[in-house]
C-alpha cells in the first residue's frame, strides 16, 4: 500500500508542478503566484521556536505531501465503499482534511463562502471565496480551482434563490462530467436550498432520513414554529407497513420518501399534512404509479364529503376504502386539527361498532383527510394527507402542494 501510494503521490506532484494553467496562479501575477507558493503559509511552515522544540524532542517533520496524497485516496476509497459517485464538502475541516486548503475557517462555517468537489475517480475542485485562488496554489491534490457561488443570505442577499440556482446549474456540469456511471452524492452539511437544488437536479444527496427530517424542523422553527409531533418519514421499503420513524439509513434514488408533517407552527397552530415524493425526481415505476394514483382517488373523493350537516357515520360509511384485505390502510379515515391532533376521529367501518361515534359537521371545523395505500404483498407505500376547512359552501382545500410525486 506505501508503494502505490508512492507511485501515484510522484505522479500527483509531478502533474501538479508542471501545470501552468490559470487556475493555478491567479490572475498570473507574480505577486499571486508567490502567495500561492513560496509565499504560503502551510509552504513556509511553524518556523521557531517549533523547529527547535520539535528537533530537541526527537521529532521529525512530517511527510505533508505524502499525508495529503494518503488523505485523498482514503477520501476516494470510502466514496467507493458507499457507493457514491463523489462528495460536495461545505464543513471546513473536512475541506481542510481533503484538498489541506484553509481560507477563515470559523467564518466560512456560518457562512459557506469556499465548497469542494472530489469525484470517486479522485478529481478535486475547490470553489474559493472571491480574489483567494492562491490559497490552493500550493496543494497538489487539486486539480481544479473555480470562483464561488455565495448561496447563503449573507452573501447572496434577496437574490439568493437566483445564486442557488446558478450553483445547482454549475455542480450538475461537474458531477455529469465525472460521474457519468453513479449519480449519487454525498453531501456533508449544506443549506435547505441546496439540497431541494440536487434533487431538483436529479442528483440523489444521500441524506439520511433523520437528515431530511431536520430540515422540516429547521423550516418550522425559522417560521416561529413551536414543535413536530411526530417523526413520521420513511423511504423506500420502510414506506410499508406505515408509521415507521425516521431513521439513518440512506434514502436511494429512485425510491419514495413519505412523510406526516404533524406540525405546530407559528401561533401554535397545527399544519398536518403527507406527501410521498419520488427522491431525486421522476415517475416511479408502475407499483408505485398504481398505488400513487389509488391513493389519490381516496383522498379526492373523501375530501368531497366534508360538508355542513353530514354526520359521522355518514362520513365513514359513505368514504371510499380500497380492499382491506388486499391493501393496508391509515388509522383513520379523517380528524379534526387545531392547535394539534383534534376530535373528531373517523375511524373505519369495520371499528364502528367497537370505537365509532355520531356527530355533525359543523361550519369553521378544521379536518385532515388521510389516505394510506400499502400493499400486503409488498413494495413501497403512498401516504398523502390534505388539512381541510368547513364552510356554509363546501369543502376548502387548505394545504396547496402538489400531490405529483415529483
Amino acid at each position: 500500500m506505501i508503494d502505490k501510494i508512492q507511485r501515484s503521490l510522484n505522479e500527483a506532484v509531478a502533474a501538479h508542478q508542471t501545470s501552468t494553467a490559470v487556475h493555478r496562479i491567479g490572475d498570473g501575477s507574480p505577486e499571486a503566484w508567490a502567495a500561492a507558493n513560496e509565499g504560503h503559509h502551510l509552504n513556509i511552515g511553524p518556523g521557531e521556536p517549533c523547529l527547535s522544540e520539535w528537533a530537541a524532542a526527537g521529532l521529525e517533520l512530517p511527510d505533508l505531501l505524502a499525508m495529503h496524497q494518503y488523505r485523498l485516496e482514503r477520501t476516494v476509497q470510502s466514496l467507493i465503499d458507499h457507493d457514491f459517485g463523489g462528495a460536495i464538502l461545505f464543513d471546513p475541516m473536512n475541506i481542510r482534511y481533503v484538498t489541506d486548503t484553509t481560507n477563515m475557517q470559523l467564518w466560512a462555517m456560518h457562512n459557506q463562502p469556499r465548497y469542494v468537489y472530489v469525484s470517486a475517480e479522485g478529481h478535486v475542485i475547490v470553489w474559493d471565496y472571491v480574489k483567494c485562488e492562491f490559497f490552493s496554489g500550493h496543494s497538489h491534490v487539486i486539480d481544479e480551482l473555480r470562483p464561488a457561488i455565495g448561496t447563503a443570505f449573507f452573501l447572496a442577499g434577496p437574490r439568493y434563490q437566483e445564486m442557488t440556482d446558478r450553483w445547482s446549474a454549475e455542480m450538475l456540469d461537474v458531477t455529469s462530467e465525472h460521474q457519468r456511471g453513479n449519480k449519487r452524492v454525498a453531501v456533508d452539511i449544506a443549506s435547505h436550498l441546496v439540497f431541494a437544488s440536487l434533487n431538483e437536479a436529479g442528483l440523489e444527496p444521500g441524506m439520511t432520513e433523520r437528515e431530511m427530517w431536520a430540515m422540516l424542523h429547521s423550516g418550522n422553527i425559522r417560521r416561529a414554529g413551536e414543535w413536530i409531533e411526530t417523526q413520521l418519514l420513511s423511504s423506500g421499503p420502510r414506506t410499508n407497513p406505515w408509521m415507521q420513524e425516521a431513521s439513518s439509513r440512506v434514502i436511494g434514488a429512485g425510491e419514495i420518501v413519505a412523510y406526516d408533517t404533524d406540525l405546530v407552527g407559528a401561533y401554535g397552530m397545527m399544519s398536518d399534512i403527507s406527501r410521498s415524493l419520488i427522491a431525486g425526481g421522476g415517475a416511479g415505476d408502475p407499483h408505485t404509479q398504481s398505488i400513487h394514483a389509488m391513493a389519490v382517488d381516496v383522498l379526492n373523493h373523501n375530501t368531497a364529503l366534508l360538508t355542513a350537516g353530514r354526520t359521522f357515520r355518514e362520513l365513514t360509511f359513505d368514504s371510499m376504502l380500497p380492499d382491506v384485505d388486499r391493501y393496508r390502510h391509515y388509522s383513520c379515515q379523517f380528524h379534526g386539527v387545531g392547535q394539534c391532533d383534534e376530535y373528531p376521529e373517523i375511524f373505519m367501518p369495520r371499528s364502528w361498532d367497537d370505537v365509532g361515534f355520531d356527530g355533525v359537521l359543523q361550519p369553521g371545523i378544521c379536518l385532515t383527510v388521510e389516505s394510506y395505500i400499502g400493499d400486503r404483498h409488498g413494495g413501497e407505500g403512498v401516504k398523502l394527507e390534505n388539512q381541510v376547512l368547513v364552510t356554509e359552501n363546501g369543502p376548502e382545500l387548505l394545504t396547496q402542494s402538489s400531490l405529483e410525486m415529483n
